[in-house]
């Protein structure tokens, strides 16, 4: 391993950072994301659409509604007071 360009060190140029676990900017990092997400989601009382995996939905007075498409999320809802 190199250090990046423009942050070489002087005299340090064979230290570098060594990383236990790299998340983004790997194929997995997605899939990773949506694994957790789902679970926490699942956990808070929301069921996922059997038709579109990536809708999930919470039928309280609130009535939310969270879609999901790679890594961004859109929350919905009827109650205007949020």
């Amino acid at each position: 391993m190199n250090q990046p360009p423009g942050f070489e060190i002087k005299g340090k140029e064979e230290y570098v950072y060594k990383l236990d676990k790299a998340l983004y900017g790997l194929k997995q990092a997605p899939r990773a994301w949506n694994k957790k997400i789902d679970n926490f989601l699942v956990q808070q009382g929301f069921m996922k659409c059997v038709n579109e995996h990536g809708i999930y939905f919470r039928n309280t007075t609130n009535k939310l509604t969270i879609c999901l498409y790679v890594d961004d999320m859109i929350v919905t809802g009827n109650n205007e007071g949020f």
